[in-house]
């Protein structure tokens, strides 16, 4: 499927990343994957954090309040913001440190990248990205004085604007590459 916008053009099979309740509505199956398939295999104790609120922290591990992030998509324009590999860019959004800095400031937040062997195409461009299956995490301390000391710049999404269904307009670029994120493993 090809998804137009004033300038670019993104090819996405998996899901549409600019709808949000299709991403909230499906968030429930990473979580899902994360507790059975994954921490294990990271020696990670994990459970879901049973909640009302669809945008509270996703789960408890090894005992703490914490948060996943999942991506299936890379950053394919990371090399703007210093990332030199897609794959180990994640947007980090702009709302979220907000959120959590008000009510979460001890989270601990997991980074988790599944990328298939795939094709993107922007601006007539193709990238090929290579597959990964890996995690890393942060705590969120520790993050918020990485942002504050403007360690990772701000992208502001041009197609978000005028966004009214809640997705984020802005986002933190984070390189997992850097020592700052600890690397947990690749992953089945």
């Amino acid at each position: 499927m090809a998804l137009t916008s004033e300038k670019y053009v993104y090819r996405v099979e998996e899901e549409i990343v600019e709808q949000k309740d299709l991403w909230c509505s499906t968030a429930h199956k990473w979580e899902d994957r994360f507790v059975k398939d994954i921490c294990p295999q990271l020696n990670l104790t994990a459970e879901p954090n049973n909640k009302e609120d669809k945008y509270a922290p996703d789960l408890i591990v090894n005992g703490g309040l914490a948060d996943l992030k999942y991506s299936s998509n890379p950053f394919i324009l990371s090399t703007r913001y210093g990332v030199k590999d897609p794959r180990y860019a994640h947007s980090f959004n702009e709302k979220d440190y907000r959120r959590y800095t008000l009510l979460y400031p001890d989270i601990q937040i997991y980074f988790w990248h599944e990328f298939e062997h795939k094709e993107y195409i922007i601006n007539n461009e193709s990238t090929w990205i290579e597959p990964m299956n890996a995690v890393w995490t942060v705590s969120f301390p520790y993050l918020t004085k990485l942002i504050k000391a403007n360690a990772f710049p701000l992208h502001q999404y041009r197609r978000r604007t005028n966004d009214v269904s809640g997705n984020a307009k802005s986002s933190y670029i984070l390189n997992l590459e850097l020592k700052n994120f600890d690397f947990l493993g690749t992953v089945n």
